[in-house]
Order: structure tokens, then sequence, then C-alpha cells
């Protein structure tokens, strides 16, 4: 099954099936979750003295689906009437990228949901061998994968991850098979921004919800004129949920 389509079957399939089918939403069937991260806590640790302006990770923001479920008589005193089904998960990030070439890698796990997402800017590379340059380029590349929700999804994704495209994504990589790389990993995003909208899953749903934990990676090259240069940062930043419910879809 080819990885573009993966997503529009999963509609499909959703809409076919019979097992989780419930009737169209109101504003009472979705639960809204946010966490806060503590603003400044990022490390850069090239430079701790004078931190990247960006890739302070704020917060996030989950919407839940409530779907009722049946309950018999010996579990309607112990279990939910509903379930929560994933709609949306917002990572609230300082994104911004400055400077030089810039990679920022967000790592987003919500078990047994893993999310990354890539964004970063291009280069070339220009010159012979023994004097090759990293030209910068005035464009930006976002790419992002998930899995953790359906087999046939999962198994698309972990054989591009152990292709050589994958690798090929980071800017470290040959600037010909980067673009082959993010061509690829293309046809699997699922993002705006920072927001990841779940396709629907008549399987899929969590009796508890789980908490949420996510790490960034962020790598700034030196500028000189238009070649790119040695790392002139590295910022890494985490958070883990504490979720509280908030109002409003």
């Amino acid at each position: 099954m080819p990885g573009r389509k993966i997503f529009l079957l999963a509609l499909t399939v959703a809409a076919l099936a019979s097992g989780l089918n419930p009737a169209p939403a109101t504003a009472g069937d979705y639960l809204v979750l946010e966490t806060a991260d503590p603003s400044g806590d990022r490390e850069d640790i090239l430079h701790p003295e004078e931190p990247y302006p960006g890739g302070d990770l704020r917060g996030a923001r989950l919407v839940l689906r409530k779907v009722p479920i049946p309950r018999g008589p010996q579990t309607d005193e112990v279990r939910p009437g509903h379930v929560y089904v994933p709609v949306e998960l917002t990572i609230l990030i300082d994104s911004d990228l400055t400077g030089g070439e810039v990679q920022l890698c967000i790592f987003s796990h919500l078990p047994p949901l893993h999310i990354e997402q890539i964004i970063s800017r291009d280069s070339i590379v220009s010159g012979d061998p023994e004097g090759e340059k990293r030209i910068l380029l005035a464009t930006q590349s976002e790419t992002s994968l998930f899995t953790g929700m359906e087999e046939a999804w999962d198994r698309e994704i972990l054989a591009f991850q152990d292709s050589e495209h994958y690798p090929n994504c980071f800017f470290e990589a040959v600037p010909k098979e980067r673009g082959e790389g993010l061509r690829q990993a293309a046809e699997f995003n699922f993002h705006s921004g920072t927001t990841y909208i779940f396709p629907p899953s008549p399987r899929f749903y969590w009796r508890n919800i789980p908490s949420l934990s996510v790490s960034t990676s962020l790598v700034v090259r030196e500028l000189d004129v238009l070649t790119v240069g040695p790392v002139k940062s590295l910022v890494n930043d985490t958070l883990k949920s504490s979720w509280r419910e908030v109002t409003g879809p």
C-alpha cells in the first residue's frame, strides 16, 4: 500500500467500521487538555551563557474525542462509560529558525503513539571535493512521521526508517540524496506546523489518557557569506506532561 494513500484509506475504513461509530460530535464530546513547560529551560550545550533564541518548548495541547461505550452490570461502577480517541496534538514551541543552516527535530511520545518531525533549512555543496562548500538556500523543509496507531501504517513507516532514505532527511546528507529522502518522507506527512491531526481509526482508542513526553534537538551551523560552516549551537529541551483540562474545542 503506497504511503501517500494510508491516511485516505484510514478515512474510508473508519467510515465503514461498525465497532466505534459514534454519532456526529457536539462540543461536549471533546476533552481538551494542556500542559506547560518552563520557559527558558532549554540547554545550549555549546553556548549556555548565550542560548539560541528558538527551540524553547512551551507546552502542548491535546484534543480527544469522548466516545460512549456500553457497559454491563459488572463493569458499570468500575469503568467509565466512554473511551478517548485522539483528534490532534499541538506542540507549543518557539520554533523560529534563525542564523545559518538550522535543523529542529521534535520527538513526541504519547504511548503507544510516537511522532517525529524534522524542520530544517536546506543547503547545497559547491566546488570540487577538496574545496567544496555548503551553500544555504532560502527554503525550508518539514516532514513528520508517526507510529503506534495501525500495524499497516507502521509497517510502511518502519520500512522507510530502515531504508537509506530516512538518514538522508538530515542536513548532514549529500544534498541530492537529502532531496530524495525528504521527497520520500513527504508521503507520510500529517502535520500543520507543529499540530498533528490523527487519522480516524475504528480500532484505536484509550481507556485512560496517557502521559506525554517531548524532546527536541536543534542544531545551528554558522554562516559566512553564503557558506555554511561549523556547528554554532546545539540546543536540547524536554517536556513531560501533567495534563490539566481546559474548556473549549
